[in-house]
């Protein structure tokens, strides 16, 4: 595929080329079910701005965390059911420093971990493995094994780590991407004993104890090379609680100062990009009889996020992160969002639960919210998006252990992928008032994805009627989850049209020029 760089404009139809047909991206429809709805407003006036095409990561932003159900191998498993959804990437948390080395200089390899590695490597999974939890002998604080390395055994982790690179870097592993700690932005003091979070935080210090952990980086950086010159050193995947530039009430957000505490102490040399997370979280209705109260709502006030406005917080996110490494002359780190998810928090016991009756509006605004994450993700240039997880969490699974079913979400998952798996992002467009979206470039066709933000559920205006310039050559739009078992939730082409309902849904329109 060529290389396209510079500003382009979108005339008419203007989104530039791909190699992906109408035909190909059919062919990832899951249920030839009934229409989806139809939606009313009042027609738009088309328009679309010069926009920047950003370079394509070097793997597509498609990423899953998964446990202990990695090791599956069996046909129809998890690792089997996320391979044909077009996962790439597969988060696995984790190989524990405490338990293959209780004992310093002494290896207690984990065939576990080896079971789950090999399996990825068999569905073509590339893996980012976490590694953490400090044994007691190493410990800097006693019984805190998420918590920090004492000095004096940094270059015994570092020892360690070139073992790990050794290990699982060759076949039949093929491990190149190593995730040191996971959340270390979390205060040590708040856990005891083992905790699947990274606590490396400092509340004594302005920067969180970014600048210890650069220390450590410094030493296990080089081993990691030495043992393999292509693995990938990440900065354990950063909570990044709240946006220190915008604190919200009655926070000061100095965790999130971690990062800058890496790299004011020289620790930017030391690492090959960022990972972080970036969850938010549904919105409870405010009417709970009525199911559709709040479809598509989400926030996340921690990042003055909100859904009709800014989108994910994943977008304040990357600014917030891109700024720093651009102040500091690491502009070209990447960046990796290793947790994504929509949460459906504290409201599980009312709304979200597993009987399907009560759950079809977060279900839905669930698969609605994936879409976006990865047109978003994209679009913004980063080289991974890992939804969390397989199983959920607060119910964001793409899986159902209970009705033993995927979620509408996996075929939100799966369809998304295969739409824009062979495009170009070239960035955010607003065709409308009121309409958000992404446009993509293929060889021989455009791609938008556009959603409604506008409106209220109250007063019945939660789509509008889109006027485009030209007959598209596709039209595919979501069609509900639901409330009632009428259907499981997926993506179903509609006639192509000039005018086009859009909705909370995502909707993806394609042209050829």
């Amino acid at each position: 595929m060529k290389k396209i760089k510079g500003l382009i404009a979108i005339v008419l139809v203007g989104v530039l080329f791909g190699d992906m047909t109408a035909a190909s991206v059919r062919a990832m429809e899951q249920n030839p079910g009934s229409p989806a709805p139809s939606g009313a407003g009042t027609a738009n006036i088309l328009h679309v701005p010069l926009i920047l095409v950003q370079k394509r990561p070097t793997n597509p932003v498609f990423g899953i965390e998964m446990g202990n159900e990695l090791a599956d191998p069996s046909n129809g498993g998890p690792a089997d059911l996320m391979a044909k959804a077009g996962a790439n990437w597969v988060r696995n948390n984790a190989l524990l420093w405490s338990a293959v080395e209780p004992t310093q200089g002494v290896r207690q390899w984990d065939s576990a971990l080896d079971s789950r590695l090999v399996n990825a490597a068999n569905f073509n999974l590339t893996p980012i493995l976490i590694i953490r939890s400090t044994p007691t002998w190493a410990q800097l604080h006693p019984n805190n094994f998420c918590g920090p390395i004492k000095p004096g055994m940094l270059d015994a982790f570092a020892n360690f780590m070139k073992d790990v690179v050794t290990r699982y870097s060759a076949s039949p592993y093929k491990v190149n991407y190593y995730e040191i700690w996971n959340e270390p932005d979390v205060l040590w003091s708040l856990f005891s004993g083992d905790s699947q979070f990274g606590c490396w935080g400092d509340s004594t210090d302005s920067y969180y104890g970014g600048g210890y952990y650069a220390a450590m980086l410094t030493k296990v950086y080089p081993a990691i090379k030495q043992a393999n010159p292509n693995a990938q050193v990440l900065v354990g995947g950063l909570l990044l609680d709240c946006d220190p530039n915008n604190p919200p009430a009655g926070k000061d957000c100095v965790a999130s100062k971690f990062l800058e505490g890496i790299l004011l102490n020289g620790g930017g040399d030391y690492f090959d990009g960022v990972s972080f997370h970036a969850y938010d979280y549904f919105t409870a209705p405010s009417d709970f009889n009525d199911p559709y109260n709040n479809l598509g709502n989400y926030s996340n006030s921690n990042w003055a996020s909100v859904w009709n406005t800014t989108g994910p917080a994943m977008i304040a996110k990357t600014n917030y992160l891109r700024s720093l490494l651009n102040k500091y002359g690491f502009s070209l780190k990447y960046l990796m969002n290793t947790e994504v998810g929509l949460r459906c928090y504290k409201l599980a016991d009312k709304y979200c639960n597993s009987a399907y009756s009560t759950s079809a509006n977060y279900q839905n605004t669930k698969a609605y919210f994936l879409v976006q994450s990865y047109v978003i993700a994209a679009s913004l240039g980063l080289n991974a998006n890992v939804w969390y997880n397989y199983y959920g969490w607060d119910y964001s699974g793409l899986y159902n252990a209970g009705t033993g079913k995927v979620e509408p979400s996996y075929n939100a998952y799966k369809f998304t992928r295969g739409a824009i798996y062979s495009t170009t992002p070239a960035g955010a467009i607003s065709p409308a008032p009121g309409v958000m979206g992404y446009a993509f470039a293929g060889k021989n066709y455009h791609l938008w994805v556009l959603w409604y933000i506008g409106g209220t559920a109250s007063d019945g205006t939660v789509n509008t009627l889109l006027s485009l310039p030209s007959v598209p050559t596709a039209i595919w739009q979501w069609v509900n989850f639901g409330i009632n078992l009428s259907n499981e939730g997926f993506y179903q082409s509609s006639p192509p049209s000039q005018q086009v309902s859009i909705g909370r849904a995502p909707v993806f329109i394609e042209f050829i020029p």
